[in-house]
């Protein structure tokens, strides 16, 4: 599944066409200097393979997914503490099931600036359960969102 979602990035979708054609490149050349049909198409798949297994290896590591394991522990905790992220969360995941590491940090700073220094500070010094509530629910959203990142 991987590979797929990577020949979903442009990018990677070129780079991709690119080894395809110097494998082609390589399988004729071998030919040209007659090395014989099987041995030129074994080299050839050889080395698109490798290089397609290295690009692969490349995208998963600079765009890791959060594991199921995390993903779980964030659902239970944003479904009981805080719905409304619990909400964003599992629409970025509906339908691959899966949610990168950028995503997750792009919506914990988003949500983390949702609220400036001031409306902190006055939802500290109200002294009411609502207020105690909602600043605790914010503030444990944004460490468990922190924990999972850290783990990466």
């Amino acid at each position: 599944m991987p590979m797929l979602e990577m020949f979903q990035n442009q990018t990677m979708r070129y780079i991709s066409i690119a080894i395809g054609v110097i494998s082609i490149f390589i399988f004729l050349y071998l030919l040209k200097l007659g090395e014989g049909l099987v041995i030129s198409l074994m080299v050839a798949v050889f080395i698109c393979g490798l290089s397609l297994f290295k690009l692969k290896n490349y995208y998963e590591k600079n765009n890791p997914y959060i594991n199921a394991e995390h993903l779980a522990w964030l659902y239970g905790e944003l479904q009981e503490y805080d719905q409304d992220l619990f909400t964003t969360v599992s629409n970025l995941t509906k339908s691959t099931g899966r949610l990168e590491l950028s995503q997750l940090k792009s919506i914990r700073n988003r949500y983390a600036s949702s609220m400036n220094e001031t409306q902190l500070q006055a939802l500290a010094s109200e002294h009411t359960e609502e207020s105690k509530y909602r600043l605790d629910q914010y503030n444990y959203s944004i460490y468990v969102m922190d924990e999972i990142i850290n783990q990466y």
